[in-house]
């Protein structure tokens, strides 16, 4: 008989919305007042592995279903094991949760899964509550780890790299060799009757080698760029859409348009397949040029996200965003240029910028302010700067990020949003 495996985002604590996918899985803390977290991309794609391994798979999201640890474990459904992502940031909800779940179901079997596992700062936190930790990007690895588990072969609270259990499929770092080998995420085991999301995600590259020194995408992706196949990526955002009746795919890829090429034979494929489905993405600047975009405008890409960081020349070499401060002409002029052709394509360019990086200054601050002043983008998300494990660089202490952060937004709050300019013009007209 198929063994049976329940695999659960567990639940929020009160006060902060847990995102364990946010920071490519070294994972997030959301405001409950205005919270964003990504669908459970990670969880959707163990349980199609696990599933086409022959478990009887169920999927339960507590984050999405506001469940707390009471109500979740009062609803729990039989299973012989249980699978869950944990996080860095999320560290106090994940052990509040399995705390919980060992006091009412102590015998409960429990793999915890996730990127962040990498790290000794995270596995310490969790080997005296699980029996088994999965470092790495642990999907194709399940279906050993999990049987070998109940057999009782693997030794308990230990942080076990995937390469030792599915060697084929792996790099010895633990990160996935062929990412065209993941089958299509299962996704109706979580997006359904009960609850659905307002889109669903797509990862088809992961590692970036630009280096930047505040980013966890390469502390928890490596800095080799990782591809699935032109075909494979447009045949999923395909799949995703029509099966799972979802208008609006987000591409998680750090760098979606490194690989210029793939992301042009992308194109064309959604476009030759006359896809109806709207995508966004995300990419350094450089990256990207008018006919690039005017390419994924017309294959349904609605929304690019744009890292700026700083305006200042010195952060930005300084924390290994470009070369060195002779590069900063180039790099802020191709942020104008995308976004100029996303403003004339019709599409939204998110700008994003962090504050409280090392070497950023008041002057620094208002630096950047006065390039958003010009440069007037349509979206600004001004955001702190996070430590987690794997980055070298450290916070800074600064008791007035909230302030800086009211300043960036304050300089592009000038520009009257397109509600207001219609309104005007009728007023006028």
């Amino acid at each position: 008989m198929a063994h049976s495996v329940l695999l659960l985002n567990p639940p929020s604590l009160p006060g902060a919305v847990a995102n364990r996918e946010g920071s490519a899985g070294m994972g997030a803390l959301g405001d409950p007042a205005n919270p964003f977290v990504y669908p459970p991309h990670l969880l959707a794609t163990a349980a199609a592995v696990l599933r086409d391994a022959g478990w009887r798979v169920q999927g339960l999201d507590a984050v999405a279903l506001k469940l707390d640890a009471d109500a979740l474990l009062a609803r729990l459904p039989k299973s012989e094991l249980l699978v869950l992502p944990v996080s860095y940031a999320t560290q106090a909800a994940d052990r509040a949760f399995l705390n919980r779940l060992r006091e009412q179901k102590p015998l409960a079997r429990v793999l915890a899964i996730g990127p962040a596992l990498s790290y000794a700062q995270v596995d310490h936190a969790f080997s005296d509550l699980v029996d088994v930790l999965l470092m790495g990007e642990p999907e194709l690895a399940l279906p050993a780890a999990a049987a070998r588990l109940l057999a009782g072969d693997l030794a308990p609270g230990r942080a076990v790299n995937p390469y030792t259990l599915a060697p084929e499929h792996y790099t010895t770092d633990g990160l996935l060799a062929e990412l065209d080998a993941a089958p299509m995420p299962a996704w109706e085991l979580f997006h359904g009757q009960e609850h659905r999301y307002p889109f669903l995600s797509v990862l088809s590259s992961r590692g970036c080698p630009a280096g930047c020194a505040f980013c966890p995408y390469v502390a928890s992706q490596g800095t080799r760029l990782r591809c699935q196949s032109p075909g494979r990526t447009a045949a999923e955002m395909l799949h995703t859409a029509q099966r799972h009746q979802v208008s609006h795919l987000m591409l998680r890829d750090p760098v979606f348009a490194l690989d210029r090429n793939r992301v042009l034979a992308i194109c064309s494929e959604l476009r030759r397949q006359q896809s109806a489905v709207t995508w966004e993405c995300e990419s350094r600047p450089e990256h990207l040029d008018s006919r690039l975009l005017r390419a994924m405008h017309e294959a349904g890409c609605t929304t690019v996200k744009l890292g700026l960081e700083s305006a200042d020349p010195a952060v930005l070499a300084a924390v290994g965003r470009i070369a060195d401060e002779r590069a900063a002409a180039d790099y802020l002029a191709s942020v104008v240029a995308v976004v100029r052709d996303c403003q004339q394509l019709g599409m939204v360019c998110r700008v994003f910028v962090l504050v409280g990086l090392p070497y950023q200054t008041p002057a620094s601050v208002e630096q950047t302010a006065a390039f958003l002043r010009t440069l007037r983008p349509i979206r600004l998300h001004a955001k702190p700067f996070h430590w987690y494990p794997g980055i070298a660089l450290a916070p800074v202490a600064d008791s007035d990020l909230s302030g800086q952060i009211r300043r960036l937004h304050d300089a592009v709050r000038q520009r009257p949003s397109l509600l207001r300019r219609v309104a005007r013009r009728l007023k006028q007209g």
